[in-house]
């Protein structure tokens, strides 16, 4: 070889070395094992405490009483309550009649209806100002205004077993014992309701109040009937109003909870003698001790 080729450095090519006869292996060698380094999240800064808010009793008044705290609790919010006066089918009212339902109607009760039915069964005032329904002379249908004289006639009537009033003529005496046996036969089961009066046709009138109140309250806060006529009607909750006259063979073996009536009741002795009493005389003879009445 020349001294040139000796001095010039030999250029190393792209490959194997020449004489190499194995290729480099890449990766791993063999048996090494990856060590997982454990991750240390840095620290996190601690909250900071929040300072103890105190709210007035106002505050967690108006919290519970919010408009849609109240909604989501079935409320009504408006002035204005929802009532939903009809049956939900047609099919629900007695003879066709939209003011009379049938025992086992159904509505869509909503939480206004509900609070008035719970206001009526309490306040036998309350569901008389409100609801019940009398014929003026000059004015026609309209609510009854009550006295407090009235009133405290009705709360006497409803709270005691047994009431006696004195009061004059024309003060209004039948039309309260109307809404007496009306709210006592809407209101609880099984009850029994019997207006006598001297003459079936007294007693028929009377009847006709009674009849007349019951169309015109909302048909939500009533019983259906099983049975309507003019001398009687059978209520849902198997309460009834029945006419009778003062005879000595009236309403004979019938169990009553409630004698409604102005007049006199004949009443017929063991020994076939006939004795006529008013029905504040009858109490007054039920009271005593040695009666058999």
């Amino acid at each position: 070889m020349s001294e040139e080729n000796l001095e010039q450095p030999q250029k190393r090519g792209r490959g194997r070395p020449p004489g190499a006869k194995n290729k480099p292996k890449r990766g791993r060698p063999k048996g090494s094992k990856t060590k997982i380094l454990p991750v240390v999240s840095p620290p996190k800064p601690e909250p900071a405490k929040k300072a103890k808010q105190t709210r007035s009793e106002d505050e967690i008044l108006n919290s519970l009483l919010s408009e849609d705290n109240l909604l989501d609790a079935g409320y009504n919010t408006n002035t204005d309550k929802i009532i939903n006066q009809e049956p939900v089918d047609a099919s629900f009212y007695y003879r066709g009649s939209k003011h009379v339902p049938v025992a086992g109607a159904q509505y869509e009760f909503t939480a206004d209806m509900i609070e008035e039915l719970r206001k009526c069964k309490n306040d036998i005032v309350y569901f008389a100002e409100n609801f019940f329904y009398i014929v003026n002379i000059d004015e026609g249908k309209q609510k009854i205004k009550l006295y407090e004289a009235q009133e405290k006639m009705l709360m006497n009537m409803a709270n005691n077993r047994f009431s006696v009033n004195l009061a004059s003529r024309q003060s209004g005496k039948t039309s309260l014992l109307t809404i007496f046996a009306l709210w006592m036969v809407c209101f609880n089961d099984d009850y029994r309701v019997a207006i006598v009066a001297n003459k079936e046709s007294t007693a028929i009138n009377i009847f006709k109040r009674v009849r007349m109140a019951y169309e015109q309250l909302p048909n939500y806060i009533k019983p259906g009937v099983k049975d309507y006529g003019k001398t009687g009607m059978t209520l849902g909750n198997d309460s009834s109003v029945v006419v009778s006259t003062t005879t000595a063979t009236s309403i004979r073996g019938d169990s009553l909870n409630c004698l409604a009536g102005n007049s006199t009741v004949i009443y017929k002795s063991k020994d076939n003698r006939l004795y006529e009493f008013t029905l504040e005389e009858l109490y007054e003879c039920s009271m005593r001790g040695d009666s058999r009445i």
